[in-house]
């Protein structure tokens, strides 16, 4: 009896350890994507970017283009594909692009070694990442395209308006060579690869680059997302209120995200810490929006509305 009693404490707690981990799986699945970029088309796409600069002789790829042979899509059927030269050089074997030993003519059709995805305002969020997966060309058999040991991989952000500084990098040995998901064996970054946004950060811009020895050394990325957990930042307001009511206070809801200011629609007479109305200083009565902001970013809103102020007129009876 005394050993059904102990098995059976032991299930329960199994079981309460996977529902509390399938909890922490499921909080973790509940970040909004902020923008993401696929490379495929669709409306999806939302994170806008420049690309890689082409050489108008014999351009490597088309931006958003299909991608060469099987392979070189994480997800879907496209990448972007940065670095190298053009398409029709060296040994041309199928996915063997530029698979000249010596580099050949690619070296005469480089194009762009960078991908800069446009600033993006993060300030309603918190807990924020920046994850990317990224691949190398596959290696033709006594060719290379892989990363040699003068090759690097930037992934570098721009935070608040900064400078682009290296946030992880990969650094190349002997035509080091991964697929999606693998980790590079000459060391540097997971992959994908996941930025932690260091918190408190109002915008954002990101970047992958890399630098060479020989043109025929590419790289395709996919799956470029930045997302986040939005900060609470929900209020209202007691409407309608009178004039002459005295201040009224937001109703901030529970676990309210401090350190923003609250504005409103012209006439209003506001508190921008504290969000607390006038009413009476106010300039005319009227329905007020009131936004509550990070930065430049509105991350709630709400309304409150005026009305004139009762007037008592006392009544004299003979």
């Amino acid at each position: 009896m005394l050993q059904i009693r102990i098995n059976s404490f032991s299930i329960f707690y199994q079981a309460l350890l996977l529902f509390a981990f399938c909890t922490y799986l499921n909080a973790l699945s509940s970040q909004t994507t902020i923008a993401f970029q696929g490379f495929e088309g669709t409306s999806a796409d939302t994170w806008s970017y420049t690309p890689p600069t082409q050489n108008a002789t014999a351009p490597q790829v088309i931006v958003g283009a299909g991608n060469y042979g099987a392979g070189y899509a994480n997800t879907g059927s496209r990448s972007m594909r940065f670095g190298g030269g053009s398409t029709t050089c060296g040994n041309g074997s199928g996915n063997c692009i530029n698979g000249s030993g010596s580099g050949g003519d690619c070296n005469n059709y480089k194009n762009g070694t960078e991908v800069a995805f446009n600033t993006i305002n993060v300030a309603c969020y918190q807990n924020i990442q920046i994850s990317v997966a990224y691949r190398t060309h596959v290696l033709c058999s006594g060719q290379g395209q892989g990363f040699d040991a003068s090759d690097r991989l930037y992934f570098e952000a721009s935070i608040d308006g900064a400078a682009f500084t290296p946030q992880a990098t990969v650094t190349g040995a002997s035509n080091c060579g991964w697929a999606y998901n693998v980790v590079p064996s000459c060391g540097g970054a997971a992959n994908p690869y996941v930025f932690n946004v260091p918190a408190g950060t109002q915008t954002i811009a990101f970047r992958v680059r890399i630098t060479v020895n020989r043109a025929d050394e590419v790289l395709y990325i996919d799956d470029v997302r930045i997302s986040g957990f939005p900060k609470e930042t929900d209020f209202s307001y007691t409407t309608p209120v009178c004039a002459n009511d005295g201040t009224q206070a937001p109703i901030l809801e529970s676990g309210f995200s401090t350190g923003g200011s609250f504005s409103s629609t012209s006439g209003l007479i506001i508190n921008a810490t504290t969000g607390v109305v006038n009413p009476l200083t106010s300039t005319a009565p009227a329905t007020y929006t009131v936004n509550y902001s990070f930065g430049s970013e509105v991350c709630s809103s709400s309304s409150i509305t005026i009305n004139p102020s009762t007037i008592t007129t006392t009544i004299y009876h003979d």
